[in-house]
């Protein structure tokens, strides 16, 4: 019997492991940097998707007035950003790229983007 409970409790513990684990695998890390006004729209293209893909902001922008992913009915998704009012400084934003994995469920990461915003006067 004791064999049994711990032999069980062995399958248990390896298949939470694996499981419950929040770890993402290693994914690429573009940095993009860019020198812009305060108070400038900057609009970027992070390109066109499928209707399975998409795109998120995993850390927002600090010092913003607008810092929104917005899709059209291209499934083109653009990043827009203003600062707000009266700052000058390094702000940044972190964009996931994801996809619907039909056999999970998931939206697995598939890339990362750092945009750093250069701000001055």
């Amino acid at each position: 019997m004791k064999k049994t409970i711990l032999l069980v409790l062995a399958v248990v513990t390896v298949i939470c492991q694996f499981s419950c684990s929040n770890d993402e695998p290693d994914v690429d890390l573009q940095e993009l940097d860019f020198d812009i006004k305060n108070l400038e729209n900057f609009e970027y293209s992070l390109g066109f998707f499928g209707d399975e893909q998409g795109a998120r902001i995993s850390e927002q922008a600090k010092y913003f007035e607008i810092s929104e992913l917005e899709d059209d009915v291209n499934r083109e998704i653009i990043y827009t950003y203003k600062s707000e009012i009266g700052f000058t400084g390094v702000d940044f934003v972190e964009i996931e790229f994801v996809s619907f994995d039909v056999s999970t469920g998931l939206l697995p990461v598939e890339k990362k983007l750092k945009i750093t915003f250069n701000i001055s006067d």
